[in-house]
């Protein structure tokens, strides 16, 4: 019954934790798609500046 319980909590322990580091992974991802845009952006100024 112990070993069964062990794995149990083992189990869920690794569950709690790959749910929480999808989550951080999900956050960076959208921070970097922002930033990627955000310099895109910035990029497109500085080529039409330097075209004119």
């Amino acid at each position: 019954m112990r070993s069964r319980n062990r794995l149990k909590q083992s189990f869920s322990q690794f569950s709690y934790e790959h749910k929480r580091l999808d989550s951080h992974v999900n956050r960076v991802k959208k921070s970097a798609e922002e930033l990627m845009k955000m310099l895109d952006n910035m990029g497109g100024k500085k080529a039409e500046k330097k075209e004119n």
